[in-house]
């Protein structure tokens, strides 16, 4: 009997350090996401790698996407078709030592193909890019590092 009682208060003893420790851990989450938020834009910005969101208001389909580093043969073709009134995001993979510039190659259905830079200097690949594509041109809102 005894020992029956004794193995049962263990299992309460386990039972309740496990559930601290869950508290413990949400608790620090908790508290990591909030000093993440204090944060400003510009710093996230700057830590996450550049990701480039493309905007299509032409009247066609893009078909293809390409990405590359100006002066190099870098280049990452990105395999998402991006429809009229549709957007797409995605993270250049290309590798950068020093500093560069970066631009976008897209062509459309017709198999008309377009250049514009998305990120006209950067040293660490990091930061943001916004293209809108439009049946006479591109217009780039850039926020890159």
């Amino acid at each position: 009997m005894h020992k029956q009682l004794d193995e049962s208060g263990r299992k309460r003893r386990r039972r309740k350090k496990l559930s601290l420790a869950g508290v413990a851990l949400a608790a620090v989450a908790a508290g990591a996401w909030a000093l993440w938020s204090l944060i400003p834009y510009e710093i996230k910005n700057f830590l996450q790698p550049l990701v480039v969101t493309v905007h299509n208001e032409s009247s066609g389909t893009i078909v293809l996407i390409e990405s590359g580093l100006l002066m190099t043969d870098a280049t990452d073709r990105i395999g998402k078709k991006v429809e009229s009134g549709s957007s797409a995001r995605f993270r250049p993979d290309l590798a950068l030592s020093g500093e560069g510039a970066v631009y976008l190659r897209f062509t459309d259905a017709r198999g008309r193909t377009s250049e514009t830079g998305v990120c006209g200097y950067t040293e660490y690949l990091s930061g943001s890019s916004t293209v809108t594509i439009t049946d006479g041109n591109a217009v780039v809102e850039e926020d890159c590092w």
